[in-house]
This record gives structure tokens, sequence and C-alpha cells, in this order.
């Protein structure tokens, strides 16, 4: 797993790349602690570029989404890649997390709809 973090504005954006599994989540969760404890920024992790993603790496998201709201801060995913995005919807974790289909949707405030909450766009 690759990781580079931003920032842009009021964000921190996360570019992943390669896979999160049980091997590497540890460091996957290291990245959310950081981000809550020593960044007042919302977070948006960008999947662009993740080949494969396992329960272990689902459960992390969601342990690092209740990390950062313990901060007052949010956590957004973009980009996702097909058979990443049929893991996400699956699991269901855009009932937890917005999933947009492209980041400047979250950046520019836009219409897009948190893609596995079954709502259409705009």
């Amino acid at each position: 797993m690759q990781l580079r973090v931003e920032e842009h504005g009021d964000w921190q954006i996360c570019f992943v790349a390669g896979v999160i599994n049980a091997s590497n989540s540890e460091r996957f969760n290291e990245l959310f602690l950081n981000m809550a404890e020593k960044c007042n920024r919302n977070l948006i992790v960008n999947l662009r570029d993740l080949d494969f993603i396992d329960s272990k790496g689902i459960s992390t998201f969601i342990l690092g989404k209740k990390e950062l709201a313990k901060h007052g801060l949010k956590l957004y995913i973009s980009n996702t890649p097909g058979p990443v995005k049929n893991i996400l919807d699956i699991t269901f974790l855009g009932k937890i997390i917005p999933i947009y289909d492209d980041i400047q949707e979250i950046l520019s405030g836009g219409p897009g709809q948190a893609r596995a909450s079954g709502n259409p766009p705009g």
C-alpha cells in the first residue's frame, strides 16, 4: 500500500494505491489517528489507484471515521475503481461514509450524492 497526503485548502486528501488488507491495515489506521490528532481538516480518501480492499481494510475505514468524528472531523471516499466499488457496495460502507464518484464533487460542495446510499445524483 502506498499513501500520499496533500493539503487542499480546508481538506486533507489521501491518495491510496495498491492493497489495503490485514497485513497493512495498522499503517492505514495510523493515518486516521494522525489526521485526527494533528490536523484540523476533514479527510478525503481517494481510492483511484486501489486494487483491492479486504474486510480488515473496511473495518479500518469505520474506525477511522469514528476517530475523526471524535475531533469534529469528517471522512469521505472518492474515485473508487470498479472492483473496489463492488466490495464497498456489498459491505454497505457508503451507508456509513459518503462515497463520491469524483473528488471534485466533494471539494466544490456540488450536487453529487453518496453512490452507495442509493440516492440518485443531483
